[in-house]
Order: structure tokens, then sequence, then C-alpha cells
């Protein structure tokens, strides 16, 4: 299933260039007669006019669609921005990364994170500290392709967000964009496992090398429902150890978020 849709990839990407550089190649066997040689008889027939429908074919107009830096990517990804109205930009990722992982195509243009759940755990998160939803805020997926994490090494992932701050820039800029969260994978991609780890809940401005602006790296909605989904599976036994462990590690990750998050609202004097 993951070759066939690895391949239904490349044949969307070879579509989008050649509908781009509008290029299409015709190949004439040698043994098959020349149109200019084909002679047709017509001969009229009155038919009824069908009703006109008009068609629409659009190539979407994001930026990560027709940027050609990353030679190796497979295709852009489907609502790779997300405007809102508050100065804080998020960068996440919803591609896949780990090798033999499950491809994720998002659905809705409007869709952000990967499953309802994430965005309403972050929603909630964001409005406890901030007043307001996690909408408000910007978000840009980095990088802002699909790739094929079967022969992607770390350096090509590095390479590949290094290459999309470019995008970045032009956001924070056109925006006047006033800090940085850097979570999930998009943040274990850019800065490595080790350093992603210890950087977590730290703000500084040298996060990203492109630019100076306050950024703090944190943990992903995604890894905070693992520890909901883990403490639920030990329910059964509510009295047990391992139930009783589970939630406060979920509990004490949340405080922890939302005390980040905090610190980071008054770094910025929101």
């Amino acid at each position: 299933m993951k070759e066939i849709l690895n391949q239904f990839y490349s044949v969307l990407s070879d579509s989008m260039q050649l509908l781009n550089e509008n290029e299409f190649p015709i190949h004439k066997l040698e043994t098959e007669t020349s149109p200019e040689n084909i002679s047709y008889n017509w001969k009229e027939i009155e038919v009824e006019k069908p009703t006109k429908v008009k068609h629409k074919f659009t190539i979407s107009g994001e930026k990560n669609f027709s940027c050609k830096i990353c030679k190796s990517k497979l295709m852009g990804i489907k609502g790779f921005q997300h405007k809102g109205t508050k100065p804080i930009l998020v960068l996440h990722y919803t591609g896949e990364f780990k090798p033999n992982g499950t491809p994720f195509i998002k659905t809705k243009k409007e869709q952000i994170f990967r499953t309802n759940v994430s965005e309403d755990l972050f929603d909630r998160m964001i409005k406890k500290v901030f007043g307001f939803g996690m909408r408000d805020l910007y978000f840009q997926e980095f990088p802002g392709c699909n790739f094929n994490p079967d022969t992607s090494s770390l350096e090509d992932w590095k390479l590949r967000q290094t290459n999309c701050e470019i995008h970045v820039q032009e956001l924070v800029q056109e925006e006047k964009i006033k800090g940085i969260i850097l979570t999930g994978s998009a943040a274990t991609l850019y800065l490595g496992k080790d350093k992603a780890s210890a950087s977590l809940g730290k703000i500084s401005d040298s996060l990203l090398t492109a630019m100076k602006i306050p950024s703090i790296v944190l943990r992903s909605s995604d890894g905070i429902l693992s520890l909901e989904e883990k403490r639920k599976r030990l329910e059964k036994d509510k009295n047990s150890k391992e139930f009783l462990e589970a939630r406060k590690e979920e509990n004490e990750v949340k405080a922890l978020v939302v005390k980040q998050l905090t610190e980071f609202k008054e770094f910025l004097k929101f």
C-alpha cells in the first residue's frame, strides 16, 4: 500500500510540474501515420445541445506547491499556512518522517493538525493561557511538503527545513510575527532529538538560524494525547500503581506546558 501511495505522490508531482511548465510531450511510433496525412469525412447531424456545465480545475496557489527548492519533494501539504490575527507563529509538521510510517494527507485545507482531537487539546491550552482560540495564531508546516521517509536521512530533513526558512521569514515579515512556537516533529527534525528535548520550555532568539525572534519549543498536543490514551487504557483499575503514575504524568505534563506558554506570553508582553 505504501509503495502505491509513493508512486501516486510521484505521478502527482510530475503532473504538477507539467501543468506549471505547460509541457505535454506526445510520442509517435515510427509505424504510425502522421496526423497531417489522415483525412476524415464529416457528416453533419442535428443533436440536442446539452446544458453547459462549467468545470473548474485549479492548482493550489500555496507557496509550497510551486516551490522548487527541494528537489526530492513528493508534493506540497494542503493548508501549508494558516493566517490568524495574533502575531505568534506555530511551526509544526503533519507529514510522515518515520521510515515505514503511514503516509498522512490532510483532507481539508482548513485542517491544521492531524486530528480534531489534537486541535481541540491545543485549542484548550491556548484559550487557558491567552484567552483566545488556537486559530487566532498563525501556523505553518515546517517543512511545507511531503517527502519519502524511507529514503530520507536526518541530514535531508534538516536541509529541507533550512530551505523552508525562507517561507518562515516571509510570513514573519509580512505579518509582523513577534514570537514562534516550535513543536512536535518540526522541532525534533530541525534541532535534533537531544537539543529539542534540552530546549523544551526555554525561550531563545537563536533557535531559528535565519532570524532573531523569540522562540520556544513545546511538547506537541499529539505527545500529550499519547499520555491521555495511556491513562485511559489503565482506567479499569483506578487504584493500581500504573494508573496513578500515568494520571500523575499526564497532569504534570499538561501543567508544565501551560506554565511554559504562560511564561512565553509574559515574555512577549501579550
